[in-house]
């Protein structure tokens, strides 16, 4: 597991109330992990300052798995 995967795991599992190791890489946020929009917008916002730049709405929306995130955040971080 990469450090940005565990660290994406870790603020996961923080802002839905899961332990890390429920919390798998291919995890549909809303059909496996049962996020609400309130539960993602406070985990993005977690994400954005562990990571240290801003998740564009119109990307957000895009991310509907856990990869994706790490995915996400692999290209874009500072």
């Amino acid at each position: 597991m990469s450090d940005i995967e565990a660290k994406v795991i870790a603020i996961l599992s923080e802002k839905l109330g899961l332990s890390e190791s429920r919390i798998k890489p291919t995890d549909r946020l809303v059909e496996d992990l049962n996020s609400d929009d309130l539960d993602f917008a406070e985990a993005v916002m977690a994400l954005q300052v562990e990571f240290g730049f801003m998740i564009l709405d119109k990307e957000y929306l895009e991310l509907k798995t856990v990869q994706d995130i790490v995915d996400y955040v692999s290209k874009n971080k500072k």
